[in-house]
């Protein structure tokens, strides 16, 4: 299947903009020439302005600036290759609404998160985001009535199989919070906006075989008439 380069611009967009805006704050604190040629880690300062602070009201605008955040260029690009992948599975299965998508699960996300994890605690990255696309796309395919739909499910969990377990507190340095936060905000919208989102799949629905149409698909036979 072939995509427009027009469905295609709008995730570029946003997976350029946090590229862009992990480089500034760099350029802003090193300038050019130190940023090109550092390990990318973001100022201090920075991340704990704009990382999302659970539960403090005076910082409750971070709950839209925390998933924008990345502590440095391995942590960024491992959100980008991520968010590319679910972003190619929902523009080849859904034909439109990405835009959409991902405005939705932005704040909502955000807000679950501001209220979800422990109060005083940072929280910074746009895993959140990856697991709102993750969950989504594998309630939906779920929740189609087309079997073969099942095969984004497996898609997810050869790809990302390893993420499932980010929504453990294994690792004391990542969000899992966040990342339960977009898990849950993904399979939300899903459920809540069932029929919307399924009615923009390219997949259609199996039709049921009727009985009279199992009956059509056999021969004739001649003689039945005289029974």
């Amino acid at each position: 299947m072939k995509l427009p380069i027009s469905r295609i611009l709008t995730p570029l967009l946003v997976l350029t903009i946090l590229i862009v805006h992990q480089f500034a704050w760099l350029v802003v604190e090193n300038g050019w020439y130190n940023s090109l040629n550092s390990s990318g880690n973001l100022p201090q300062q920075v991340s704990v302005n704009l990382g999302t602070h659970a539960r403090e009201w005076t910082f409750f605008y971070t709950a839209l600036t925390g998933s924008w955040i990345h502590g440095n260029w391995e942590h960024l690009m491992g959100n980008v290759f991520s968010l590319a992948g679910l972003s190619l599975l929902f523009l080849l299965f859904i034909k439109k609404g990405w835009l959409r998508f991902f405005l939705i699960q932005w704040v909502f996300s955000g807000i679950i998160l501001f209220f979800l994890a422990p109060k005083g605690s940072i929280h910074i990255g746009a895993s959140t985001w990856s697991y709102s696309f993750a969950g989504f796309l594998t309630t939906l395919a779920f929740l189609h009535p087309n079997r073969k739909v099942l095969s984004l499910f497996f898609i997810i969990c050869l790809w990302y199989g390893s993420m499932w377990w980010g929504i453990f507190p294994i690792d004391p340095r990542i969000s899992f919070q966040g990342h339960i936060s977009g898990l849950t905000t993904g399979v939300l919208i899903a459920l809540l906006g069932r029929d919307f989102w399924l009615n923009r799949m390219f997949i259609v629905p199996e039709l049921p075989v009727l009985e009279s149409q199992e009956d059509s698909s056999k021969p004739i036979n001649p003689y039945d008439e005289f029974k």
